[in-house]
């Protein structure tokens, strides 16, 4: 019966209201100022506090499914903190670890001094451990990139093959004596692919001498090796098999201690300089004639954005220029820029609304990922790098010191908060709010840092935080704020 009880009231609410007498007597027994009309005022009040209630409940309803909706969406973006309603505190830390490779089973994968070590997120208690001296890793290769990418992002965001990384260490043999530095008698490299779900190596490669330069191609990795300050070694590896495709060894006295080895790809060619140059078929590993140089001092980045397209970023040093190649999915150029994109660090916006590029004359433009056109341009704005990209907001922090949060639509700037330098934070935000590590307040003896969350479509400050002493960078690997510092690895979590 509760239906109908409703329909009254609302049919109530209307005849009170039509048939008040407005050419009754002040003071009469019709006239709504009078007691015998209270009960009528009151009532209509009564009812449209309940359709306030009713509309205000709806709201809550509404934002509640929102707020799950938005979660729901970012729950799989690469690099998303977990939720952070108020200021996290230290969890667990480890003296011993450097540096947080990636997550896998969620575990924690962390290069120590003596290893890595798969560590649970939540606790820190040690699940595996392979031991190395010096590891790094990256995500194992894919066909078509021509640069490794060893942030932990990689890892995170679940390289092909499963959980398998590529890791590269240094041997040391037991009997190298002081001042030995014959081939084959001096430390050397090793290459393991290890699944990071239990800490098992998989394959192994053994190689001479110091590495000095690595590249994928076709989902294979190339290894150049330095030894004894005299002989280049290059070997061609599948890390998925463990297969060794060729072996290539230079001349005695190739190398020049003086001048360090280049080496770059090109066409299926590789070249290096040391300084003497050859060129090797990376199908085969023979010699073959040399292509055009080109420039000598170059760096080549790469990122793949949600869609699978990929923005491929060279930079030649020498001259202190970038360019820009956006590659489709499989790999066919879509357009070239001659400037750098700026990327942040967190995309939670699945559609890759737009790519922000810093112009050598000031100023941003964002153009369309897909097409290269200028969506929008913010001549007055000196962007320094974008922070992240959520809910439609694109975060950037400027060369003059301002945090600011642009609509990725058309460019508007929605918040701006001065914020000084800030402490490298690899784009932090659970997407709600973004962190940036921002000069503290304490007033006593050295100030040191603070974690602050801004949120992310007001720019508001919503807490803030001391970090420990002496952190030098602030990272996010399995929705945890890790903190590396002089002494070890801090991880934070939201309080409980």
């Amino acid at each position: 019966m509760r239906r109908p009880r409703r329909r009254e009231r609302d049919a109530g609410l209307v005849v009170e209201v039509v048939e008040v007498d407005d050419a009754a007597a002040p003071g009469s027994s019709t006239d709504p100022a009078t007691t015998s009309g209270r009960p009528h005022r009151r009532r209509v009040r009564l009812a449209v506090g309940a359709a306030l209630v009713g509309v205000v409940g709806v709201v809550g309803v509404v934002d509640q499914w929102q707020a799950r909706s938005r979660a729901a969406a970012l729950r799989d973006v690469p690099g998303l903190l977990l939720p952070l309603p108020a200021a996290p505190t230290e969890v667990w830390r480890r003296d011993d670890a450097s540096s947080v490779l990636g997550v896998s089973a969620g575990r924690l994968v962390l290069g120590t001094s003596d290893g890595l070590a798969g560590v649970d997120a939540t606790h820190g208690t040690e699940a595996w451990r392979v031991d190395g001296d010096g590891l790094w890793c990256t995500a194992v290769p894919t066909a078509g990139r021509a640069a490794f990418d060893g942030s932990s992002r990689a890892l995170e965001s679940g390289p092909p093959g499963g959980d398998l990384a590529l890791c590269v260490g240094v041997t040391v043999p037991d009997d190298l004596g002081a001042g030995d530095t014959s081939a084959g008698s001096g430390p050397g490299s090793v290459v393991m692919t290890v699944d990071l779900r239990a800490g098992e190596v998989l394959h192994r490669l053994d190689l001479p001498g110091r590495l000095v330069h690595a590249l994928p191609h076709e989902g294979d990795a190339v290894y150049a090796t330095e030894v004894g300050g005299l002989t280049l070694h290059v070997v061609r590896w599948d890390p998925t098999s463990g297969v060794v495709r060729w072996r290539y060894a230079s001349r005695e006295g190739f190398v020049s201690p003086s001048s360090g080895v280049r080496m770059e790809s090109d066409g299926g060619v590789l070249t290096l300089a040391a300084p003497d140059s050859i060129a090797l078929d990376l199908a085969t590993g023979l010699e073959v004639p040399q292509p055009p140089r080109r420039p000598p001092e170059t760096s080549i980045e790469e990122r793949e954005l949600t869609d699978g397209t990929v923005v491929r970023t060279t930079y030649d040093w020498t001259d202190a220029t970038s360019s820009t190649e956006v590659l489709a999915a499989g790999g066919e150029t879509l357009y070239a820029l001659d400037e750098a994109v700026l990327l942040p660090g967190v995309d939670a916006d699945t559609r890759n609304a737009v790519l922000l590029v810093q112009h050598d004359e000031g100023g941003v433009s964002a153009l369309d990922p897909r097409t290269g056109a200028e969506v929008w341009a913010l001549p007055d704005l000196d962007g320094e790098s974008a922070v992240v990209e959520v809910g439609g907001v694109l975060v950037v922090l400027s060369a003059t010191g301002r945090a600011v949060g642009l609509d990725v639509g058309d460019g508007t700037v929605l918040w701006e908060q001065p914020v000084g330098s800030s402490l490298p934070t690899s784009g932090l935000t659970d997407g709600d709010v973004v962190l940036l590590g921002l000069p503290g307040r304490d007033a006593e003896g050295p100030a040191g840092t603070d974690l602050v969350a801004l949120d992310v479509r007001s720019g508001t400050e919503r807490w803030r935080t001391a970090l420990p002493p002496r952190t030098r960078h602030v990272t996010s690997v399995g929705g945890r704020v890790v903190a590396a510092t002089d002494e070890g690895l801090v991880v934070l979590a939201a309080p409980d």
